[in-house]
């Protein structure tokens, strides 16, 4: 998977764990596709699920903008656009398509970092919410985000694994010897390298002892390289 592709897919994984919009489906799409996904994304929520239909993001394909030529590769920013549909006709998520869109905005607050790439932050190059009209019968709201982005792509550490015991001992590993492990218990995103205690990234150091149920995410480390993929794990036992 190229950086870019990255990118789009871990801001899909990043704005499903947010609690103000719980209510509503995000996916990613290639803009060839855009049209047609739409409404079939929509159309999908329209079995009239309580509380969940008639709202849908779409997470495009981040764009690239060349900043400084006069280095060694190409040193460039990413844009990326999270494209908010609402269908006023069967809305029941009590959510409007601006609510949503300011929702994934502050979502991303003063800045995060994602995909192990970038800090990527609501767009001050241009407008960071704005309307979109060539969804006719829609109301559409486009979600604008932007970061810089490291001249080289270095490669990506190995993903980790999460198993468990019968009594609910949880063992995080990691085929990279150099990594480090970072983990939540609270259903959010890992940040790797975050120990500052601000947040709810633990760096991960023996087999510690979770509830039944509780969702463990872990992202492995070696500083040389890119962070890993996000794994994901229900503890049962």
């Amino acid at each position: 998977m190229n950086p870019l592709q990255q990118l789009q897919q871990d801001a899909v994984n990043y704005l499903l764990g947010n609690p103000a919009t719980a209510t509503v489906g995000y996916e990613s799409f290639r803009q060839q596709a855009i049209d047609g996904a739409v409404r079939q994304a929509l159309a999908g929520w329209s079995i009239r699920v309580p509380g969940k239909t008639g709202v849908y993001c779409l997470v495009l394909m981040p764009s690239f903008f060349a900043e400084d030529p006069n280095v060694p590769g190409v040193q460039g920013s990413v844009e990326l656009t999270i494209r908010t549909f609402e269908d006023p006709k069967i809305n029941n998520t009590n959510l409007t398509a601006e609510d949503v869109a300011l929702a994934n905005l502050r979502w991303f607050g003063d800045g995060l970092v994602i995909a192990g790439l970038l800090a990527i932050y609501p767009s001050t190059r241009g407008p960071a919410l704005k309307p979109n009209y060539d969804y006719p019968g829609f109301l559409v709201y486009d979600s604008v985000l932007r970061g810089q982005l490291p001249q080289d792509y270095l490669g990506r550490t190995p993903q980790p694994a999460i198993s468990n015991d019968s009594e609910g001992n949880v063992t995080l590993s990691c085929s990279d010897g150099a990594a480090g492990i970072f983990y939540t218990l609270d259903g959010t995103m890992p940040q790797p390298g975050d120990t500052s205690g601000a947040g709810s990234t633990k760096a991960y150091a023996a087999p510690f002892n979770v509830a039944r149920g509780t969702v463990a995410r872990c992202v492995a480390w070696n500083t040389a390289i890119l962070p890993s993929d996000v794994d994901q794990a229900t503890i049962n036992y």
